[in-house]
């Protein structure tokens, strides 16, 4: 799969987004909770609000570089991008 690094943008309510697409299929993310990432841009006054996009770009990226979709997220909550072997296993043993 071609992976191109999602563009920060903001609408014109000043709120700040990642846009980017997967599978034919174009995603907006205002936050990172769909990544399992504690990001919240439009939380932080004006003046940071695009840098912390920024950081939420890399954080899309490097989600998207590791071959995980949103689908299997959905799929499985437990399963977060940045797990370890030993973290895989307890999962594994849990379920």
């Amino acid at each position: 799969m071609r992976i191109t690094y999602p563009t920060v943008k903001v609408d014109s309510h000043n709120r700040v987004y990642v846009s980017f697409y997967q599978n034919n299929k174009r995603y907006r993310l205002f936050n990172g909770s769909k990544i399992n990432s504690k990001i919240y841009p439009n939380t932080h006054p004006n003046s940071k609000r695009f840098e912390m996009g920024n950081l939420l770009a890399a954080e899309v990226y490097q989600f998207l570089s590791s071959g995980l979709t949103f689908e299997q997220l959905s799929v499985s909550k437990l399963i977060k991008p940045k797990m370890s072997d030993q973290d895989y296993m307890k999962v594994a043993l849990e379920r």
